[in-house]
């Protein structure tokens, strides 16, 4: 099963859509508007797609990933760890990736550009065929909150993949994905 760009596209965009209704991300009546602001201690749950170039060849990705948020000199630090799957023709490709990352609150907005640096292992397999690679490099994104709970993200990858039989390889990646938060607290 070979995954589109237009299947990934709708896969994230009904993740996101189910996970502003399980949080409950919509306005409360009663209440003031407010700006959402991602607090140290909360907790980043997502699900992402992602669109790869690596030497002229187009790949598709799904995400799962989590991480959590503390106090960093002049914004917010985050951890985070992520697992990937890619599927094309016969080939397998399963990804484990950790990524340290730090950001900034745009003004009063509930945006938050970052910049990441991250390495990881790559496993792909075909048949009784096997080999692992080791993806490191960084990243550059933004967190765009629709409340406390529920946001999206989108960044761009760049990974120089070490440990290929032939040689090191670059790729390039757009990741778009859904957010869930937890421990989020109410302090505006």
């Amino acid at each position: 099963m070979r995954i589109g760009p237009t299947t990934l596209a709708r896969l994230v965009a009904m993740s996101f859509a189910a996970g502003c209704i399980a949080v409950g991300a919509g306005p409360v009546a009663a209440e003031a508007p407010r700006t959402p602001a991602i607090h140290p201690g909360a907790i980043e749950v997502g699900v992402a797609g992602s669109f790869k170039r690596q030497s002229g060849v187009q790949k598709g990705t799904l995400w799962a990933r989590g991480g959590m948020f503390a106090k960093a000199p002049g914004g917010l630090g985050g951890a985070e760890v992520g697992f990937g799957y890619t599927h094309e023709s016969a080939l397998d490709v399963f990804e484990v990736e950790g990524t340290v990352n730090w950001g900034r609150r745009l003004k009063a907005t509930g945006h938050y550009p970052y910049v990441s640096v991250g390495g990881g292992w790559r496993f792909d397999n075909v048949g009784s065929f096997s080999q692992s690679r080791y993806p490191v490099g960084f990243g550059v994104g933004i967190r765009s909150l629709v409340g406390l709970k529920a946001g999206f993200r989108l960044e761009y990858r760049y990974r120089r993949v070490l440990g290929d039989p032939v040689e090191d390889f670059s790729e390039h990646e757009i990741v778009v994905g859904v957010s869930v938060f937890f421990r989020n607290t109410n302090n505006y």
